[in-house]
């Protein structure tokens, strides 16, 4: 087992960030989650990479579960035209209407493989899959499959919804459902970012830098303009699990009501913590 370096950082969001959207369009909840992690870290990775990412030639990103909007890849590759960036998911409906030529999808499932050979990436990204894949999924190939694709001396970095703290009643109905759903789908409703990721990137003896990097972010009026992005994303979030839950003992009125009552109870001064995990393969 190699000898890891480990260092971690928590920080509580600013909550008089008074920062303005152009709201020239409603934000989708893809887009709202991505405009709340840029407000809370002020960039889009928190892995050593940005004066690669500036000035070298064909150093290549691959974003692994990039979804059907593709909100960070397209952020990114036209922050950083000099970089080559590829997105692949199970999806075949991707982004089209884009102008960047350094770009592309790409149609995969990584349980099945990347398509890709081994050491191509100088930075694997991966962010908001952790309802997809159960632990033995996790340790058997999700993170074996990173590990293999990046480059020596490349990074890694994961960013995920740790957990929710001081949550109101209704918080705390809607997250007993979203857990019962994953115990369905045969996932543990246990934070295996907290824990079990570390074990598992460990495990495969070829990393030897890990840190973490924390942000406390508000849900709802109290927390300023991010709390009431968090609350929309939340609302956006939890609409959109109505039909998964609605089969859970919960019928369709019951589900609705407990979304306005949740709406009702923002002023709980609850908060959410995401946790973005960056670790370098051995050199």
């Amino acid at each position: 087992m190699s000898q890891v370096q480990k260092s971690t950082s928590k920080k509580e969001t600013n909550v008089n960030n008074h920062q303005i959207i152009k709201n020239e369009k409603e934000l989708n909840e893809s887009e709202l989650l991505h405009e709340i992690m840029k407000r809370c870290w002020g960039v889009n990775f928190s892995s050593p990479i940005e004066q690669e990412l500036t000035i070298k030639k064909d150093f290549k990103v691959l974003d692994v579960g990039c979804g059907s909007s593709g909100t960070w890849l397209l952020q990114l590759s036209e922050d950083y035209p000099l970089a080559k960036f590829v997105g692949v998911d199970k999806t075949s409906k991707f982004p089209k209407d884009f102008s960047q030529n350094n770009l592309q999808f790409i149609k995969g499932d990584i349980l099945k493989g990347l398509p890709f050979e081994d050491d191509s990436f100088d930075f694997v990204h991966m962010r908001f899959v952790i309802m997809e894949f159960t632990d033995e999924q996790w340790e058997d190939i999700i993170i074996k499959e990173l590990v293999r694709v990046c480059k020596p001396g490349g990074w890694i970095e994961f960013l995920e919804l740790e957990e929710s703290k001081y949550l109101s009643p209704s918080s705390k109905r809607l997250l007993a459902l979203v857990a019962e759903y994953l115990e369905f789908k045969g996932i543990s409703s246990d934070n295996i970012m907290a824990e079990g990721i570390f074990d598992f990137l460990d495990a495969t003896d070829q990393i030897d830098t890990i840190y973490t990097d924390e942000r406390l972010v508000p849900i709802g009026n109290w927390g300023g303009d991010i709390g009431k992005l968090t609350l929309e994303w939340n609302v956006k979030m939890f609409h959109t699990f109505k039909n998964l839950f609605v089969p859970l003992r919960i019928s369709k009125d019951e589900y609705e009501k407990l979304l306005n009552q949740y709406v009702m109870e923002v002023d709980y001064r609850s908060y959410l913590i995401f946790l973005r995990i960056c670790c370098r393969k051995n050199p």
